[in-house]
């Protein structure tokens, strides 16, 4: 059974991982952190009549950007969760998938708070701690994910104790 404090080493763990995989990071700056926000910072650059590039970032500016980051990161990391858990029955999987699953409301949450709390056409702090926290979700869900990894071969030195959440619901390391 995974405690509270095993899952946010867990957390911290997957940070460290994407920040050293630098295709992820670099994936994750590309797509996720400039593409993504494209039609908020894009809008009043372009048509610069409306309003300024700060308060691009309101209520309804970060909502176009947290509601589909967030769904399609949660839907993809449940549809691997499904899978791997379909592939085994382990309890101490089911835990740290329950876990998860609690962590993730509770960022749900959180974030709807904090749409709800900021104020439409003006900058405010809590659109952008609704931007952080969705962000930071993606990071975590996904850095460990195979697609963002270089093949490596199991002798090379990068090949060797690569810590991901594979390893975690192992409970050992990959020999």
């Amino acid at each position: 059974m995974y405690k509270l404090g095993d899952v946010l080493e867990h957390i911290g763990r997957e940070i460290k991982f994407g920040v050293s995989n630098h295709l992820f990071l670099g994936a994750f700056l590309v797509f996720v952190v400039f593409l993504g926000t494209f039609g908020i910072w894009f809008s009043p650059i372009y048509d610069a009549s409306t309003r300024s590039l700060t308060d691009a970032f309101d209520k309804v500016g970060m909502l176009t950007y947290c509601a589909p980051l967030l769904s399609v990161t949660i839907f993809d990391a449940g549809l691997r969760a499904l899978i791997t858990l379909s592939k085994k029955d382990d309890a101490a999987e089911l835990s740290l998938y329950a876990w998860g699953l609690f962590l993730t409301i509770a960022l749900i949450v959180v974030v709807a708070i904090a749409l709800a709390n900021a104020p439409k056409n003006v900058f405010s702090w809590w659109s952008i701690l609704a931007g952080f926290l969705s962000i930071s979700y993606w990071f975590v869900v996904n850095a460990s994910n195979d697609s963002y990894r270089k093949p490596t071969k199991i002798a090379s030195p990068s090949g060797q104790g690569v810590d991901s959440s594979n390893m975690l619901l192992k409970g050992r390391k990959n020999k």
